[in-house]
Order: C-alpha cells, then sequence, then structure tokens
C-alpha cells in the first residue's frame, strides 16, 4: 500500500491526461536536482518533471492554472519551451520572458520545498513514479493541500513575482486566486 500523499488529477478539458503534484518540504539536494534538470548526463538522466519552487505558489488551483495553460498551448502549437514540464513552469510566469519565468517559478539551488508535477503517460506505472521520485528528491513528502501549498508560499515573493501592492490582501483567497491564475491566463494578450 502507497503511503504516497501526492494528488493525482485530470483537468475536465483534457480528460486524458492525468496529473501527478507532490509537495516535499527540508529538500536536500536542490543543487543536485536542478544539475541534472539543467544538464543531464545521458539520456537516461532526464527528469521529466516539473520542479517549482513552492515558495512561488499560492493553491492548487494556481498550480492546476499554469498546468492548464501549457496544455493548452501545446495543444494549439504554441509551447514556448523544449516539453510540458517546463512550460508549466513557464506558465506561472506574469511575463513573457522565458528565461525569467523558469528562474523565478523553477527549483532554485537553495529550495528547501518544491512542488513537483508530472504529465503522466498512458504507460507511466504510479508506483514506478512514486519510487523515482523517493530517489530523486531528498525530503519529506507532504500532503498536498491548499494548507501546506499556503505554508510553503512566501508573501514577499508572491508579490513581487506578480506585481502585487502591500496592501492587497492575500489572506483574501477568493482574491488571490483569482489574480494569480488571471495574471497567468492573460500573459501575452
Amino acid at each position: 500500500m502507497s503511503t504516497s500523499k501526492h494528488i493525482i488529477t485530470t483537468l475536465p478539458q483534457f480528460p486524458d491526461r492525468r496529473v501527478l503534484i507532490a509537495l516535499f518540504e527540508n529538500v536536500q539536494n536542490a543543487a543536485e536536482i536542478k544539475q541534472r534538470v539543467l544538464q543531464p548526463a545521458s539520456d537516461a538522466d532526464v527528469l521529466n518533471y516539473a520542479f517549482i519552487s513552492a515558495t512561488t505558489v499560492y493553491s492548487i488551483e494556481h498550480i492546476l492554472a499554469a498546468v492548464y495553460r501549457a496544455f493548452i498551448d501545446s495543444s494549439d502549437g504554441q509551447a514556448r519551451t523544449k516539453n510540458v514540464h517546463s512550460d508549466i513552469i513557464f506558465s506561472l510566469s506574469p511575463n513573457n520572458n522565458i528565461m525569467d519565468g523558469l528562474r523565478r517559478f523553477g527549483i532554485a539551488d537553495d529550495s528547501h520545498t518544491l512542488l513537483v508535477v508530472r504529465v503522466l503517460t498512458p504507460e507511466d506505472d504510479t508506483t514506478t513514479i512514486e519510487a523515482e521520485l523517493a530517489a530523486v528528491v531528498r525530503g519529506d513528502e507532504t500532503e498536498v493541500s491548499d494548507a501546506a501549498i499556503t505554508r510553503a508560499c512566501v508573501p514577499e515573493v508572491l508579490r513581487k513575482n506578480y506585481k502585487l501592492s502591500a496592501t492587497f490582501d492575500l489572506a483574501d483567497r477568493r482574491a488571490t486566486n483569482t489574480a494569480l491564475v488571471g495574471a497567468l491566463s492573460l500573459r501575452g494578450l
């Protein structure tokens, strides 16, 4: 029986694409993971995940909006990066600068809390994915919930990345989700 705390979901518009979302705290090897993402030693060393700094994400709705944006861009032939996982990271960005988006929202050498997203293929076995994640990320898997994601989120980072004023009330979950999802949905328009 799996003790994993991740979630696996689909989006109504893409029922054939399953998405795994995991949250890790106390990550000890972020620099190593980042190096593997940027320069895999071989094709076998490629990590097919979006490693996202959890300090930059506010809620499950926020991350699913980025997944949705990446799926839409991909299905419209408008993908901006080399794969769907880096497109998910870029989709969190409210601006069109790809490198800036990947730097601001992706894994950093000093990341201690990570959201990990995997777009599952029909061939993917969740037990195998769980084992791979456990081997890649040295940290504590935490149950994915809005409360856990909000605890990891750093308000100052959120305000800076999304240009939210100091008076914007981040405690108003509905208004904050609307502002963040709106920012990433309207990027480029």
